[in-house]
């Protein structure tokens, strides 16, 4: 009886230190102090005073966002007032007119070559119109590229987006919307010119594109204007993705920056002291 009495002391015993070790190691912790700064830096000077009358503009110049942190930022870009008669635009500066940049793949080429503008993308199989308002102030017209998950991207650009190429002799000078749709033609990976076999065989419609890649997603979609055949600046505003209006929700890449201002027009039954305020936030 004592034998019995022993053995079940015992177990009782280590039942009670398995629970006590549990304890401990549950109440157990760490700790960490952090300090978090801001994602994003932007820049700007307040305008000075003006008078203007119904149905005239004034623009907020020399306005920049910069990347502070690690990962993309999609940004809102919000100006006040909001009310009838007023209407607020935001014109992208993709000033790339510092000469013509070295050739591929020398070190450092996309940041030299290439000023960029991104938005959200989505399904490859989703993505059926775009277009954009640019002022070519010099140079080559700006072009959108989709960069895919699978490591491809689909190059959309003013001499190649029908079947055809259609090369102009001249490209357009001045203010001039550029318009795509599921019929419209992108190459893959090899730039060149039509009649070229190596450029014909990757140079679809973005419905064949979609048909050849059915899961792909458009990681981002990136309007941009380079220099590589001469030196290039245009303003980009109004872009519209499947109908909806995205001007006001670029995304921010790492380690980039934007360069803008917004133009506030004032209708023709607007009148009284008005203040304009630009915010630009992480879209979260």
């Amino acid at each position: 009886m004592n034998k019995k009495l022993l053995a079940f002391s015992v177990i009782g015993f280590f039942a009670l230190a398995l629970v006590s070790a549990g304890i401990i190691s549950y109440y157990g912790q760490v700790q960490q102090n952090v300090t978090v700064e801001q994602a994003i830096t932007f820049e700007g000077e307040n305008m000075l005073d003006a008078i203007i009358v119904g149905g005239e503009s004034v623009t907020s110049n020399d306005l920049l966002v910069s990347s502070d942190t690690s990962v993309n930022v999609p940004l809102s870009i919000d100006t006040t007032p909001v009310e009838e008669g007023v209407v607020h635009v935001v014109n992208y500066l993709l000033d790339n007119s510092d000469g013509t940049c070295a050739n591929y793949p020398a070190e450092g080429w996309r940041d030299e070559c290439e000023k960029r503008l991104d938005f959200e993308g989505m399904a490859l199989s989703d993505f059926n119109s775009m277009s954009w308002d640019v002022d070519v102030v010099e140079g080559y017209v700006s072009h959108v590229d989709l960069i895919l998950d699978n490591g491809e991207s689909l190059t959309i650009e003013y001499a190649t987006f029908d079947s055809d190429c259609n090369a102009p002799s001249s490209y357009p000078e001045g203010e001039y919307v550029f318009s795509i749709d599921s019929d419209t033609y992108a190459w893959e990976s090899i730039p060149g010119a039509c009649g070229v076999p190596a450029f014909d065989e990757q140079h679809n419609t973005l419905t064949e594109w979609k048909a050849t890649y059915p899961t792909a997603t458009i990681t981002r979609i990136e309007i941009e204007v380079d220099n590589w055949i001469e030196a290039s600046n245009s303003i980009i505003s109004n872009v519209v993705i499947n109908g909806e209006d995205v001007s006001d929700e670029p995304t921010l890449l790492v380690g980039g920056e934007l360069e803008f201002n917004v133009e506030t027009t004032f209708g023709l039954l607007n009148e009284g002291e008005y203040t304009i305020t630009t915010e630009v936030i992480p879209r979260v």
